[in-house]
């Protein structure tokens, strides 16, 4: 596993993000452990820390993913001058699960960053999730930046 060096980590911290940081309501954490996508949400305003696993049992990934939270925490600790975000505990958000071995992980991920972003409630199941891949590949493909006129950056 890798290990942070707090110090260094903390040098590059100025770097990470510019003056739009201080305009955002959620900060969000994709993270993919032995082929299982997960979601961290920071919810900036309301110093709260959200986690988003669409399997049963989180607890076997949390070990993995200590030295991220801690790193996490201190930098936004330092980020937002609010010494609270040190002792903030993880919430694990009730969501909607996969099938055991349904290898959907990922578009359970973007669907609940999807609900997330817009507010809505998560009222889909396994069932909805063939159906959620056409409706991402449309919103990608009818999106007005997705043009021949529009140059990436």
């Amino acid at each position: 596993m890798h290990q942070y060096d707090e110090k260094e980590a903390c040098q590059a911290l100025p770097q990470l993000f510019g003056p739009q940081f201080d305009t955002i309501k959620w900060l969000f954490i994709p993270i993919c452990k032995e082929n299982h996508w997960m979601l961290f949400v920071v919810d900036v305003p309301l110093v709260k820390l959200h986690y988003y696993s669409s399997v049963g049992d989180v607890n076997t990934y949390f070990e993995y993913f200590w030295h991220t939270i801690k790193w996490l925490k201190e930098f936004l600790c330092w980020r937002t001058s609010n010494p609270q975000w040190k002792d903030v505990a993880i919430k694990e958000e009730d969501c909607p699960k996969q099938i055991l071995g349904s290898m959907d992980c990922a578009v359970f991920l973007l669907r609940y960053l999807y609900n997330i972003i817009t507010e809505t409630p998560m009222n889909f199941s396994q069932d909805d999730i063939s159906k959620e891949r056409i409706v991402l590949v449309m919103r990608l493909l009818t999106h007005p930046n997705n043009t021949k006129q529009r140059v990436m950056k």
